[in-house]
């Protein structure tokens, strides 16, 4: 069921479901998040108990899926790490990065803000450094007087 649900055969995948013919783990709901399959992450999510892990909403801000991102923040309960506004704002989805801002607490780390200067994602850093997201940025600022 895990490949099926990877390459986004619906049919397949309810199939296997409703005749419990097949072996399925979080791979399935993870991969169909990476690929952007939406109707297999939410029929996996109602019909299945395998759920998924932090990957795939994690490797779906990645991949620019903020629909997929929407739905697990909303109906799954094992959230994302900063990875996913890392990846996000390097590769320049600004709407996912303020989504990520606006309703999860995991914030990110200093790559997020290197990554989206380095790729030319200005208004990302800027809303970054603005919105001084989760300081696991750990900026670097001088000490003047022993105060930062």
């Amino acid at each position: 069921m895990d490949s099926a649900a990877s390459a986004g055969h619906f049919n397949i995948v309810k199939y296997l479901s409703e005749n419990d013919t097949a072996e399925c783990t979080t791979k399935a709901m993870d991969t169909s998040a990476t690929n952007r399959h939406f109707n297999i992450v939410t029929y996996l999510h109602e019909n299945r108990t395998e759920g998924c892990t932090i990957d795939a909403m994690d490797e779906a801000a990645e991949s620019c899926h903020l629909d997929i991102v929407m739905f697990l923040n909303e109906n799954r309960t094992e959230g994302c790490t900063t990875e996913a506004m890392n990846n996000a704002a390097a590769n320049g989805y600004f709407e996912i990065v303020k989504y990520l801002c606006e309703n999860r607490d995991v914030g990110c780390t200093k790559v997020a803000f290197k990554a989206a200067s380095r790729n030319g994602h200005h208004a990302i850093a800027q809303f970054l450094y603005e919105h001084q997201i989760e300081l696991n940025l750990r900026l670097r600022i001088p000490r003047i007087n022993n105060v930062y």
